[in-house]
């Protein structure tokens, strides 16, 4: 594939628009590359309170008052029904409706209102064409661990729920909790403008849209045990995608932290996603700008297909290929295995889908390869590969890729079966961007690798890209080493033309760095140990501390120079190093 294919892609990511094209394939949808681009209407940059031409609701925990015909007020339920500015503050133990015409635009005012709901909705959005919240003074939203049927029989299943276009803006601060599912669900647009919205805790999703989000500003912390900030429509190219054009996001979850179905755009802002079992998804990613801080168990960042086509002929199961009774056994053998565990995995072992008997063979293999590892870290990753279908999805081509092109991104991931940061297409890093990637085990590129795609990873001139892994088949005790050991070790492992040294860069046609870089066994240091790299000046050039055990680094960046000598410092040890070309690519 020539060099001039990604010049071709990079022009195509700067065409915003979003758009279907047809395909004889109506399970597949196709997409048109980003970045994608938001528009904020009047509707949705609108803050203003005068009171004169707002409609006022003042609550008394189970007692609401206001003097216009537009609110309903019945038992601990207040219901607006037509369209207009109201301005709503106290407490009310009961639930805030929405029942206006389908075409109608309303702008609620939360003027530091506590509505605690205990059945159902804190705010139930039933109706209306669109709904902005302008938040000012504090206000908290919660609603009950259980809905009565009428409720929980239908898509109403969030805290704060709209059925239209939501917006959010204003400078105060809304604290919503989800005890029953979702924290806030839109099943449309939603613009998240300004203010502070905190998500201490949601049973299921954290912030949720059904069509598109887009994230302008603001402050936001959230706490989810599904996806945290996530879109779900997968069935129209025009929607599904989050667009992140500034603010500070927090993000705890036990899922996805931003979950896109099309495009994920980031242009600016501070992310920090402190746990995640995924960090980042979408079908196309483009990171613009910003700086992000993603933590994970699984990728870190991952692009892949919305709808893969899944041949269920080539599909066999682990119970119709291996003889369970010997898999048994040898799962009898790992350290840490009890009886409990030994059922645990034989729940999930026979289930696990592969392409034949060789793939067979290499899980079994690398279970194997774990023995010493945690038993729960061993079935974490049996689990995993149960739940997969056993077919690559994959694809060389721009349908699925990773953009960075700007910002600052830092990803740590820890775990087995992992990846730092995995496109099932291609992946370009560019311009000015800086990429750190540590994870505790596997490669520098490709499969369990810092980096891994299907198809070309172009890491361009003018970014710089630091990553570090610990390679556990290459290390070295080196408390039982001598000092011309521990040397020999390390000479042996840098020899370019080495097995050990191939096996854990990956240099192939398709892992293309178009300038110098530094590559480099070192001795294994622990994580939290600072490493430092110095010119043949003395002046450190670069430094940075991986939060992850390392044994292996690759640094690019516009200050290596080819054949100059480096020396690479961590903890004690220190060696020089010289620096490689960049890469030749193939035409």
């Amino acid at each position: 594939m020539k060099s001039g294919y990604f010049i071709s892609i990079l022009a195509v990511l700067l065409f915003a628009t979003v758009k279907a094209e047809t395909t004889q394939d109506e399970n597949k949808l196709v997409l048109i590359p980003g970045p994608v681009k938001c528009e904020y209407s009047e509707n949705d940059l609108i803050v203003d309170d005068d009171l004169e031409q707002s409609t006022l609701i003042n609550c008394n925990k189970t007692n609401c008052t206001s003097e216009d015909a537009s609110v309903s007020i019945l038992d601990n339920s207040v219901t607006i029904t037509t369209n207009g500015t109201y301005v709503i503050s106290g407490s009310l133990d009961g639930q805030l409706r929405i029942e206006a015409a389908k075409n109608d635009f309303v702008h609620l005012i939360l003027k530091g209102i506590t509505i605690k709901s205990k059945n159902g909705p804190s705010i139930n959005g039933v109706s209306a064409e669109k709904v902005t919240i302008t938040l000012e003074e504090d206000n908290l939203l919660e609603d009950s661990e259980n809905y009565a049927t009428d409720e929980s029989e239908t898509t109403t299943d969030a805290c704060l729920f709209i059925n239209s276009d939501l917006t959010i803006n204003g400078s105060g601060s809304l604290t919503v909790v989800g005890n029953f599912n979702d924290a806030i669900r839109c099943t449309k647009d939603l613009k998240l403008i300004s203010g502070s919205v905190t998500v201490p805790s949601a049973v299921r999703k954290g912030i949720n849209a059904e069509s598109s989000i887009c994230l302008k500003d603001g402050n936001y912390n959230i706490n989810s045990i599904d996806s945290a900030l996530s879109v779900n429509q997968d069935n129209d190219a025009e929607k599904g995608f989050i667009v992140i054009d500034n603010g500070k996001i927090i993000i705890n979850t036990k899922d996805d932290a931003i979950h896109a179905e099309t495009h994920l755009t980031i242009n600016d802002g501070y992310i920090d996603v402190q746990t995640s079992n995924e960090g980042l998804e979408a079908q196309m990613i483009d990171i613009l700008g910003g700086e992000m801080h993603i933590y994970a168990d699984d990728d870190g960042i991952n692009s892949t297909e919305i709808k893969p086509i899944v041949n269920s002929d080539k599909i066999v199961t682990m119970g119709s290929k291996f003889n369970m009774t010997e898999v048994r056994e040898m799962l009898s053998g790992l350290e840490g295995m009890t009886t409990e565990y030994l059922d645990e995995f034989m729940n999930y072992m026979p289930n696990i889908k592969i392409n034949g008997r060789s793939s067979g063979d290499s899980i079994l293999s690398y279970i194997k390869a774990l023995n010493g590892t945690d038993i729960d870290v061993i079935l974490k990753y049996v689990k995993k590969i149960s739940e997969q279908d056993g077919v690559s999805h994959g694809i060389d081509d721009d349908s699925v890729y990773i953009n960075i092109s700007g910002g600052k991104v830092y990803v740590t991931v820890k775990g087995v079966d992992i990846d730092g940061i995995d496109s099932n297409g291609y992946l370009i890093f560019g311009k000015d961007a800086e990429v750190y990637v540590n994870i505790d085990n596997g490669f520098i590129f490709d499969g369990m690798g810092t980096v891994d795609t299907e198809g070309r990873k172009m890491i361009e001139e003018g970014t710089t890209f630091f990553a570090t892994v610990y390679s556990s088949f290459f290390s070295i005790d080196e408390s039982k080493s001598s000092k011309a050991a521990l040397d020999a070790f390390i000479n042996m492992n840098n020899n370019e033309r080495s097995f050990n040294f191939n096996y854990v860069f990956q240099p192939s046609t398709k892992n293309n760095i178009m300038q110098p870089s530094l590559k480099a066994f070192i001795l294994t240091q622990q994580a939290g140990t600072e490493l430092t790299v110095k010119d043949s000046n003395d002046e450190v050039i670069f430094s940075f501390t991986p939060d992850c055990i390392y044994n292996a680094i690759l640094l690019t960046s516009p200050l290596i120079k080819a054949g100059d000598e480096y020396t690479i410092s961590a903890g004690t040890f220190e060696h020089k190093f010289t620096a490689f070309e960049k890469t030749k690519v193939k035409e």
